[in-house]
């Protein structure tokens, strides 16, 4: 309705699809090939095209993470082979400061915007998994190539840089997990602490 005064959409990351580790931003092209992602693109522009696009913020999210949600964990623990390359870059965004970053766009955000939400601290996907296979105390990880057809696939063939720059310049948000190091041991923290 026209009394929306703010509309914001959750997008991804996975709009670009750049594979050679360059740094994207904000303005950088999109190209996504995964479907999810050509789904957020034209999710994006239909809301631009629309009268709550002026009204509208869209935050492009890194690859969320947090209690309960962490990808392969499961196989990670049980020892079996990860069906993913063990190169390429993850840039990710621990759940928490997801929250807090949405909570800043309807503070205090200029209309309209864009925003990459990510903790700016992207890592190889080996070193990731090889951390949170010393903090669980797991075997460390295995991978094999996964089907081509596969999502898995289709992600590894993206690897770049997410820059926050413009998220912490103008929202003035503090991330609680600056990189997947504080986000994943709190994680397993809690869990021990919990159980």
């Amino acid at each position: 309705p026209p009394s929306v005064e703010r509309f914001i959409y959750i997008s991804s990351t996975g709009v670009y699809a750049q594979g050679d580790g360059s740094l994207v931003d904000e303005d950088s092209p999109c190209r996504p090939v995964r479907e999810g992602g050509r789904a957020c693109l034209e999710a994006e522009q239909l809301l631009q095209a629309h009268p709550l696009g002026g009204r509208s913020v869209v935050l492009r999210m890194a690859g969320i993470y947090g209690p309960g949600r962490i990808p392969r964990r499961a196989e990670l623990e049980a020892g079996k082979p990860l069906a993913a390359p063990s190169e390429g870059l993850l840039n990710l965004i621990h759940v928490d400061d997801a929250a807090a970053v949405v909570l800043a766009v309807e503070a205090r955000a200029p209309l309209p915007g864009r925003y990459l939400v990510s903790d700016g601290s992207p890592v190889e996907r080996c070193r990731y998994y090889e951390e949170l296979a010393r903090l669980l105390g797991a075997p460390p990880p295995v991978f094999q190539s996964p089907p081509c057809d596969a999502p898995a696939a289709q992600r590894a063939g993206s690897s770049k840089r997410i820059c926050n720059a413009r998220m912490m310049r103008e929202l003035k948000v503090v991330l609680q997990y600056p990189s997947y190091h504080e986000g994943l041991a709190a994680i397993v923290r809690d869990e021990r602490h919990d159980s």
